[in-house]
C-alpha cells in the first residue's frame, strides 16, 4: 500500500537550511567535491524515487557547474553549492541517510533552496554544457565560444524568420 504525504516547508525550516548553508566555513572545495562525486555515485546505484532522482540529477549538474574550467561561478554562488554539497555528503545530518525512502529528504530540501538560490546561472551553465557538448566535440569550448554560438544561432533564427514572412 502506498500512502502520499503532502510535506510544506515553513519559512522556520527554510531558515534553519539556509543558516546551515550560510554558517559553513573553511569548506576543503576538492574535498568535497571529491565526496560528493562519491556519495552521488552510491545513491545512483540504490533504487530511489522520481522526487529523489530529479534532485540527484541536480545535485550532479551543481558538481559539474563547479568542477568545469571554462565555467566561471562567482565566489559567493560557489561556497553556497559547496555548502550544499558538504551537507549532502554528511551521512548523519538532520535524517540519516539510511533510513528507507526518507532519508534523503532534508538533502532535497538543501538542493531545492541552492537551486532556487542559482536558478538563472544553473540554466545558464545547462545551455552552456548542452552547446559545448554539441559543439565543442570533446576539445576546450569557452563560454566565449558559446556566446559566439548563442550569437549566430540568434542571427539565423532572425535570417530564417524574415525570409518565412516573405514567403507569405
Amino acid at each position: 500500500m502506498n500512502e502520499v504525504y503532502n510535506l510544506n516547508i515553513t519559512q522556520d525550516v527554510t531558515d534553519h537550511f539556509n543558516a546551515v548553508l550560510l554558517n559553513s566555513k573553511n569548506i576543503d572545495a576538492s574535498k568535497v567535491i571529491v565526496n560528493a562525486k562519491e556519495s552521488l555515485s552510491k545513491f545512483q546505484k540504490q533504487p530511489q524515487d522520481t522526487f529523489v532522482v530529479e534532485h540527484m540529477e541536480t545535485l550532479e549538474k551543481m558538481i559539474d557547474m563547479l568542477s568545469n574550467k571554462q565555467w566561471k561561478t562567482s565566489e559567493p554562488d560557489r561556497q553556497f553549492i559547496l555548502s550544499a554539497l558538504q551537507y549532502f555528503t554528511q551521512e548523519d545530518d538532520l535524517i540519516p541517510d539510511d533510513i528507507p525512502k526518507i532519508g534523503l529528504l532534508d538533502d532535497c530540501i538543501m538542493i531545492d533552496i541552492v537551486e532556487k538560490e542559482i536558478k538563472q546561472k544553473l540554466l545558464a551553465y545547462k545551455e552552456y554544457d548542452f552547446a559545448a557538448k554539441i559543439y565543442g566535440k570533446n576539445q576546450n569550448y569557452s563560454t566565449k565560444d558559446w556566446k559566439e554560438t548563442q550569437r549566430k544561432e540568434l542571427f539565423s533564427r532572425i535570417r530564417h524568420r524574415r525570409l518565412n514572412n516573405q514567403r507569405r
